[in-house]
């Protein structure tokens, strides 16, 4: 009896693992992390930055975002499964500021 004590250990063990890495494939399965980056005109301030950045980050999804004056553009970081890019810009658009993903503004040009 005594010998089966570590084998049984063992396989508690192994189950628990084996489980852990299922849960954090599904949890990861469950995202779609995208970075984009947005030009945004109007900034003229530190404010507008913190506006900008505290605005993204009340988008639920939205796990960071960072302004900048040179050049103006703003990245964020985000689940794909919970908000959009057109969701970001519009988020942008309410606190008085135009917002483009800077991919498609530099195909504009």
């Amino acid at each position: 009896m005594k010998t089966l004590r570590p084998a049984f250990g063992l396989l508690v063990l192994s189950l628990f693992l084996f489980t852990a890495s299922q849960a954090y494939a599904l949890d990861s399965a469950a995202k779609e992390v995208r970075t984009v980056k947005l030009s945004v005109k109007g900034m003229c301030c530190p404010s507008c930055l913190s506006d900008i950045e505290n605005s993204l980050t009340s988008v639920e999804g939205v796990t960071s975002a960072k302004a900048s004056f040179e050049p103006p553009v703003t990245t964020v970081t985000f689940d794909g499964k919970k908000t959009s890019v057109s969701a970001l810009i519009k988020a942008i658009g309410k606190i008085g500021y135009e917002a483009v993903e800077k991919s498609k503004d530099a195909k504009r040009s």
